[in-house]
């Protein structure tokens, strides 16, 4: 017993050898010789292994006779083969029998023999995915073929009524003053009329509605949750997605509302987004450090990676933006407005320079934690203060 597991032992580690070691590819003459050689070669092999084959077997675990019983294997194998009239798909023995690549012959039968389903169902995953991406899509942001919301008139009171409402909304919180303009002059008139349904849950949304007058309840399945009075607003969630309305709300009375839907939304909301990073590119361009521009200094797609972080702050007039010894951690750019700069040295009541729309303070925060060298003040000369990136 201990002498088999040895031999089997050698056994494996010789295969294991043989499978390692790739043979290199014979060579043009080589190939000449061996196919001149090859019919007395083959008759002889086949003489000698119909001989050899029995003394094989009768020699049991022989290192020769091993030899000749796989030879003889191989013969009756290949004539096994030969009788099929179906040819073999080849397999590879070695790396330089190459494999077909991705998609070629042998995917494209499988795939066939399992009656093409995965090629199918790619397919169709790929025409959903493109379907919902051309469904979401409003259009571009700007240009001849971009989507203008219709501007509907309203009053003053009806106006101070929708920015009330939509001002403390987490949706319009990031929305500038020009955007959210824009958004209410959007709003359009609807009316409904007593026990009259305004959203039903289960039903995909389009639109935010703000209550202009009367009074409506709000019922999750059949449970009463609440009642909305003038000056207040719901759905907006589908301002964002196509999901189905989470509650029911009916009018108690007949009621007057402000309504927009989702495509007016997001023209808006995209047009001023570009505006806006547009605006910061602009100025960004002006930025020098060191004598160097930070369009020189940075790649292209960290300047824009910059513009995308920076956000906007607005200053009243007397405001202090920066204070001389403080620690700076912050790089301004001014849109509008005027800024006055004061060093503690000279006199506060005469400022050393003022900035006015396109200059910039503080860029030495991108570089380091120095201490700011000047305050920086916004100009009480300007009645609507400083808005600065």
């Amino acid at each position: 017993e201990g002498r088999r597991m040895v031999l089997r032992g050698f056994g494996k580690m010789a295969s294991g050898f043989m499978r390692k070691k790739s043979p290199r590819p014979p060579s043009s003459e080589s190939r000449r010789a061996s196919s001149r050689a090859a019919a007395p070669q083959a008759a002889r092999s086949s003489s000698s292994s119909a001989v050899a084959g029995g003394g094989g077997s009768s020699r049991g675990g022989g290192g020769g006779g091993g030899r000749h019983e796989s030879s003889s294997r191989s013969v009756s194998a290949s004539s096994a083969m030969s009788t099929d009239p179906t040819p073999p798909t080849a397999a590879p023995s070695s790396r330089y029998d190459f494999k077909p690549a991705a998609g070629g012959p042998v995917q494209q039968s499988a795939a066939t023999a399992k009656g093409g389903g995965a090629y199918k169902k790619k397919e169709y995953n790929r025409r959903a995915i493109r379907a919902s991406a051309v469904a979401l899509d409003d259009g571009p942001a700007e240009g001849p073929g971009a989507y203008v919301p219709a501007v509907v008139a309203k009053g003053e009171s009806s106006r101070r009524l929708i920015f009330n409402a939509i001002r403390h909304n987490v949706l319009f919180k990031a929305c500038g003053t020009d955007e959210l303009k824009d958004l209410i002059d959007a709003f359009r008139p609807e009316h409904r009329s007593k026990n009259s349904v305004v959203i039903r849950e289960g039903d995909h949304g389009d639109g935010f509605y703000v209550l202009s007058t009367g009074s409506v309840s709000v019922y999750e399945s059949t449970e009463f949750k609440g009642t909305l009075h003038p000056g207040m607003g719901f759905g907006e969630i589908a301002l964002l997605y196509s999901c189905p309305r989470t509650a029911t709300v009916r009018a108690r009375e007949d009621c007057d509302l402000w309504f927009v839907d989702r495509r007016a939304f997001r023209a808006i909301v995209a047009r001023h987004k570009r505006r806006r990073l547009n605006m910061k590119l602009m100025l960004l361009d002006k930025v020098k450090i060191h004598d160097k521009k930070l369009t020189e200094i940075l790649k292209h797609h960290e300047v824009h990676s910059v513009a995308l972080a920076a956000t906007f702050r607005e200053f009243s007039p007397g405001q202090v933006i920066v204070r001389q010894g403080d620690v700076g951690d912050a790089f301004y750019m001014i849109e509008t407005g005027r800024v006055d700069v004061y060093v503690n040295e000279r006199s506060r009541t005469r400022p050393v320079v003022t900035l006015g729309a396109g200059g910039f303070f503080g860029e030495k925060a991108l570089l380091s934690s120095d201490v700011r060298t000047a305050t920086c003040v916004a100009s009480e000369g300007g009645e609507e203060g400083v808005k600065c990136l």
